[in-house]
């Protein structure tokens, strides 16, 4: 019960296109969260694989150390077989009747400089030691009792 979506949107037609790197050949596929069954967010599920295989998809990764995900990474022996599978789907697979979204992963240092500029712009909280050392005013939240609203 697999089949390639009809319909590719717009924008996602130019993440078709394959990395100027001839070494990347892992393809990122999201939507898995909305299988209501959660047989595709498990990472014990053989059918993502299964999907993809006939497009020479050698391994599905998973976020490590979870039991269930989002989202996955199909790893091909070569660019050339993921940008296969790639414009074949035109971006879109629908498994079980759950419509997926599939995009070129993008190299590990450049996920790596995403995370570091959202750690950087996330709100810094200033500690009770802070406080201390600073004009800065440091406010405890009264601590809530069972039954209060």
């Amino acid at each position: 019960r697999t089949r390639k979506s009809d319909d590719a949107e717009g924008d996602q037609k130019n993440s078709l296109e394959p990395p100027e790197d001839p070494n990347i050949s892992t393809l990122f596929l999201y939507g898995l969260h909305k299988d209501v069954t959660g047989e595709l967010q498990s990472t014990k599920s053989a059918k993502v694989l299964q999907a993809f295989s006939k497009y020479g998809c050698s391994k599905v990764r998973h976020p490590p150390n979870t039991a269930t995900s989002t989202y996955c990474f199909l790893e091909f022996p070569s660019q050339k077989e993921a940008l296969e599978c790639i414009l074949d789907c035109q971006g879109r697979m629908t498994i079980d009747s759950v419509d997926l979204t599939l995009k070129w992963a993008a190299p590990k240092q450049e996920n790596a400089n995403k995370r570091q500029r959202r750690e950087e712009l996330t709100p810094h909280f200033v500690t009770q030691e802070e406080a201390k050392d600073s004009t800065t005013l440091y406010f405890h939240p009264p601590k809530t009792r069972k039954g209060d609203n």
